[in-house]
Formats: C-alpha cells, structure tokens, sequence
C-alpha cells in the first residue's frame, strides 16, 4: 500500500521540467533501451526484404521492382536512406540501416511523449506514455 501512496504522491507533486531536457531525456532513454536488442543479429525475413528493398532503391530503382512488399513504401525509402548514407561513408549498410531505424524509433517514442504531454497537458502522462511503449519488444526488436 505504501508504494501506491507513494506513486499517487508523485502525481500530485506539479513539477515540470523544461520540453528541451524531457525530449532529450526520452531519446536517449529509448534508445538506451532499443539498442539492448543489439546491432548483430540474424536479419529476419521482414528485415531483410525491407533491407533488400533499400539496396535496391539505393541503387536507383523503384520500390516494388525489385522485389514486391505487401507493404507500404516507407521502410524500403528509410532503409535506402540508411543504405545511401552507408556507401557514402564507406561503411557497413545493415549496421547503418539498423541506427537508423533505431533513431526513427526513439524519434517516435519522442512523438508519443509530446502527443500525449499535450493532449492531456500532463508531462507525467506523457511519460508513462512513452516508456510504456518502450517495453513493447515487438517494435524495439526490428
């Protein structure tokens, strides 16, 4: 009952930090989180043709030529990015293309923190918000 009354405490308390510090915060949080999954891993099938499909588009042609994807086409765009970026520099594009995905998607657990700081003008809110989403392995693993 105690650790209630002290989470209940917590809520009431009105302290606000600056947005700047708390986006900053909630970046680097998730993505201390998401690069848990690691950088070396087996690709699987869904990686690989999303990885496959932004060598392709690197290379100059069009999503869907390559190789169909029931999806749409912006995974195979942010991949070639990742991808261009990687033969740019001169280094290895599946490791390229994993940084990016993993700053898009502390990029989006940013964006639910300020959707939600916003909708309910709670910053508490919106950061339960977004450390709930960032226990989702499902989205942290790819």
């Amino acid at each position: 009952m105690n650790l209630i009354n002290t989470i209940v405490l917590w809520f009431k308390r009105d302290t606000r930090w600056p947005l700047y510090l708390t986006v900053l915060l909630v970046f680097l949080i998730a993505a201390l989180v998401f690069s848990q999954y690691g950088f070396d891993g087996t690709l699987k099938r869904d990686d690989a043709i999303v990885l496959y499909s932004g060598q392709q588009l690197a290379k100059g042609t069009p999503p869907y030529v390559s190789i169909f994807d029931n999806k749409g086409p912006m995974a195979p765009f942010i991949s070639g990015i990742g991808v261009s970026i990687a033969t740019l520099f001169n280094l290895d594009d599946i490791l390229v293309v994993r940084i990016t995905f993993l700053v898009l998607s502390s990029l989006a657990v940013v964006g639910l923190y300020l959707l939600c700081s916003s909708l309910f003008s709670s910053q508490k809110i919106g950061l339960l918000a977004a450390f709930t989403f960032v226990v989702f392995s499902g989205f942290g693993i790819h």
